[in-house]
């Protein structure tokens, strides 16, 4: 009886987990939104800069009016420090996602426990 008592206090525990987790969603969702249009953002105001003629100190380096088939790397390059925060803001998201489907299995497993020692 003792340990059906810890297995039921488990799964209440995972559930709470999991209601965390399943809120967090949300959150981090529109943080990874939010990172990757400002990195969208950025490289587009980038090229329209340099075609414009705008110059830019980048790594030590005056770049100015660069020809036209690498603008977009130029401005990816530029754009950096915002693509890596999209980065870790999806990793962030996916990770969020793979807890919540651990969270699933763990209670999956105990409830199967729960229903083979009753």
């Amino acid at each position: 009886m003792k340990e059906l008592v810890g297995i039921a206090k488990d799964i209440h525990s995972i559930i709470e987990e999991m209601t965390r987790e399943r809120q967090n969603i949300s959150t981090v969702a529109q943080n990874k939104a939010k990172a990757i249009g400002d990195y969208d953002k950025a490289i587009a105001l980038t090229i329209v800069k340099l075609r414009n003629g705008i110059s830019f100190e980048f790594d030590g380096q005056t770049i100015q009016n660069p020809p036209v088939t690498i603008i977009e790397k130029i401005a990816k390059g530029i754009c950096s420090e915002k693509g890596v925060e999209a980065d870790k803001q999806e990793a962030l998201y996916r990770a969020t996602l793979s807890n919540l489907a651990t969270l699933q299995a763990q209670l999956n497993g105990l409830q199967s426990l729960l229903k083979y020692m009753e």
